[in-house]
């Protein structure tokens, strides 16, 4: 298994991207259930907790996507060390 500090690939940044809008809606989804309005910016907590899972799995399908830093191969875009 390999670890990437500072990674150039354009996959890496957007799964970062995907993780804080994940993080966002995941604590927009909990301020609108437990502040009792059921709403956050016009979207009500069906529709906040929709988008979590969705984006939720959009990272975790990304994991799986790169292999030049799992260690399968190198694309030469990472730098990797061996953990």
């Amino acid at each position: 298994m390999m670890q990437s500090d500072n990674c150039r690939c354009g996959h890496h940044g957007v799964t970062k991207l995907f993780r804080v809008i994940t993080g966002l809606l995941a604590l927009a989804y909990l301020w609108a259930v437990w502040s009792g309005s059921g709403m956050v910016l016009g979207r009500d907590t069906d529709e906040l907790f929709q988008h979590v899972v969705i984006f939720g799995i959009l990272v975790l399908s990304m994991r799986g996507i790169c292999k030049c830093c799992c260690g399968e191969k190198h694309c030469g875009t990472c730098p990797t060390k061996p953990m």
